[in-house]
């Protein structure tokens, strides 16, 4: 028949040769428990590169009271890089349908191994804002570009096994949160509020001040907890990549009337335990955010910095030894001395610089080889 086609491998194999595919024989079959583990430690890694947030309200049946709260899901970022360690997989974009208002995108997923399809539709609307300063030309192809990377986002997570995505998402959640809680303890002394400043500023290059998330959230400053800050790095993160904006995250409205928010903010998807039992905000009264930012950081602090820095950086991160390394000082990087710490930076520096002429003389090696 035209339309099949018989191919012999260790087992034969009947492809069907129209728009998707039937099982197929692959050279290396799936190990989801290996698959999990590596999505775990790829997504400790990645943190805030993969979730992002959005608002929900739920309303009580008897009062009709309506409590906001918010929900942290895997970015694209997240979606691609799961499709990619789930393998013997195919994420196809279809033909793009435009109408006057929107494009309809249509994505389909192919698992190869099980031959099981799903294709899933997105409306992507021709006039979503996008900021900066751009021709019109250049943020229609960012719109354009959001919706077909967010139809990818959709097809995945509705064809990947949920575990899969659902432990990525919570093992970036809980790298970033033990990242500020260090970056509290170890860098601003203990004082959260630090943090807080430093992440306004960040805002602040989007246009968003603190009056805008305050109205947003319907949260005060003063009861800004662990979760609200955690979810602040992937707000940022999500503006800095152009998944969201700045008007769909914090623009203008205003909470319903009856609607009351949660006092503090858990990430309900993470299940990242009772907010209750998470460390507030400190304010320094005394204190403006100008003074703050000018406060020189002690020696130590400066240590403490770059070793976040340097665990973050792939040039270190990935030299064979150096994760192991990462994890374990930060396990005890609190009671580190100065010299501590300055010592292991440099034996940090040492082991990359090894790494990097090892791998030059392999290079050199391989190219002498190609010529002989």
């Amino acid at each position: 028949m035209a339309d099949e086609k018989v191919t012999e491998a260790k087992e034969a194999s009947v492809v069907v040769q129209s728009e998707f595919v039937t099982a197929q024989v692959v050279p290396i079959k799936r190990n989801i428990t290996a698959i999990l583990k590596e999505a775990v430690d790829i997504a400790e890694l990645s943190g805030d590169l993969f979730y992002y947030r959005w608002e929900t309200s739920s309303t009580n049946k008897e009062t009709g009271e309506k409590t906001k709260g918010f929900v942290c899901g895997q970015s694209v970022k997240l979606t691609n890089e799961a499709a990619r360690l789930f393998g013997n997989c195919l994420i196809q974009q279809l033909p793009v349908q435009s109408t006057a208002t929107a494009w309809i995108f249509t994505t389909a997923f192919v698992d190869l191994e099980t031959g099981f399809t799903r294709q899933r539709q997105f409306r992507m609307s021709k006039n979503a804002p996008v900021h900066g300063r751009m021709d019109k030309f250049r943020k229609e192809d960012i719109r354009f570009q959001i919706g077909q990377s967010k139809s990818d986002r959709n097809v995945v997570m509705n064809s990947l096994p949920q575990i899969i995505t659902d432990k990525m998402l919570k093992a970036a959640l809980a790298s970033v949160r033990k990242q500020v809680e260090f970056r509290i303890k170890n860098v601003y002394g203990g004082d959260s509020d630090k943090a807080v400043v430093n992440i306004l500023k960040k805002f602040g290059e989007y246009g968003v001040v603190q009056a805008d998330i305050e109205r947003r959230l319907g949260l005060k400053r003063a009861i800004w907890d662990l979760d609200t800050l955690v979810m602040f790095m992937g707000d940022i993160k999500a503006l800095e990549s152009g998944e969201q904006t700045a008007t769909t995250l914090y623009g203008e409205t205003e909470p319903d009337a009856t609607e009351k928010p949660k006092n503090g903010l858990s990430i309900d998807t993470a299940a990242m335990g009772d907010p209750n039992d998470h460390q507030s905000v400190k304010r320094d009264e005394s204190a403006s955010p100008e003074q703050e930012e000018k406060r020189e950081l002690t020696k130590k602090e400066q240590f403490a910095a770059k070793l976040i820095a340097m665990s973050g950086d792939e040039k270190y991160n990935t030299v064979p030894g150096l994760k192991a390394s990462f994890k374990q000082l930060s396990a005890k990087i609190g009671e580190m001395s100065e010299k501590e710490m300055e010592n292991a930076i440099a034996n940090i520096e040492d082991v990359r610089l090894k790494h990097e002429k090892a791998q030059k003389k392999e290079a050199k090696k391989g190219d002498q080889g190609k010529l002989m």
